[in-house]
């Protein structure tokens, strides 16, 4: 777990940890391509207030820890089931809606399946709120774009669907982020 905002909050946390999930998913995809490795991750985002908790280890440190429901939350959304993982044979490529080899999905019964970057409803608020993103139609498939400069991709994000998640009351409404040069 990364946490962003916990010394000074910065309305563009959460665009920071969307780079850093593409930058990492880019790199996973590159390894893939290059046969280096079989390796899939899932990154889950999620927007909230914490409690920042300090709790004394041992007499020469102190070690700290986020707390409370929205962490909860993001664990939940990160922990999301994979796909059965079939030999060590590598699985042929099938690109998301959007373009990527990593893809967020959520099942009839509400199972999120995150081998992609998925953020949560507050997360993507939070992006519309500052971001000039541009909702666009391609096909069956609506998204939203944004081209950030700053790692040169154009972000794409669209609705994945509504999770369910144990210990959580109602759903959970889930997007996927996707990335193209």
């Amino acid at each position: 777990m990364v946490t962003w905002g916990t010394r000074r909050v910065d309305p563009m946390d959460p665009l920071n940890a969307v780079r850093t999930a593409v930058l990492c998913q880019e790199t996973i995809q590159r390894l893939r391509r290059e046969k280096k490795t079989l390796y899939k991750m899932g990154v889950a985002i999620h927007y909230g207030r914490v409690y920042a908790a300090r709790f004394i280890a041992d007499e020469d440190s102190v070690q700290a820890t986020v707390i409370g429901r929205n962490v909860n939350l993001s664990g939940r959304l990160s922990s999301a089931a994979k796909k059965t993982f079939e030999g060590d044979e590598p699985d042929p490529v099938l690109p998301s809606a959007l373009g990527s080899e990593f893809q967020v999905t959520v099942d009839e019964t509400g199972t999120l399946f995150n081998e992609g970057i998925a953020i949560s409803r507050e997360t993507l608020m939070q992006l519309e709120s500052h971001l000039p993103l541009v909702h666009s139609e391609n096909g069956d498939s609506r998204h939203m774009e944004y081209f950030d400069e700053q790692i040169g991709r154009r972000l794409l994000i669209r609705y994945a669907g509504d999770a369910k998640f144990k210990g959580v009351r109602s759903s959970f409404p889930v997007y996927e982020v996707d990335f193209v040069h």
